[in-house]
């Protein structure tokens, strides 16, 4: 799916890694700078509440030969839908 005009790419499932990384770049796409280029602390904390988010719901990863219902939800969850986006609205910038 885009994500501020590009599209990402990666291997379906039972690899996590493509779903993970469009997961992260969705969340941070909500930011006005998603991405940051600076070495500040706001930057860093964004990034790892995107990785915090998205390795918790990697962690519902599986072969989609055997749990094909949970993997579908949690590709979902990483790649469409509003799911990110609230996550993105209930962290806040000042706490972990």
């Amino acid at each position: 799916p885009p994500v501020h005009g590009m599209t990402l790419v990666g291997v379906p499932p039972p690899s996590s890694g493509g779903a993970t990384v469009i997961g992260a770049a969705r969340f941070l796409a909500g930011y006005s700078s998603p991405v940051s280029f600076r070495q500040d602390t706001l930057g860093q904390h964004r990034l790892v509440e995107a990785l915090r988010h998205v390795f918790a719901i990697r962690m519902s990863l599986s072969d989609p030969k055997y749990f094909t219902n949970i993997t579908k939800e949690a590709v979902k969850d990483l790649i469409e839908g509003d799911y990110m986006e609230q996550l993105r609205r209930m962290t806040k910038d000042d706490i972990v």
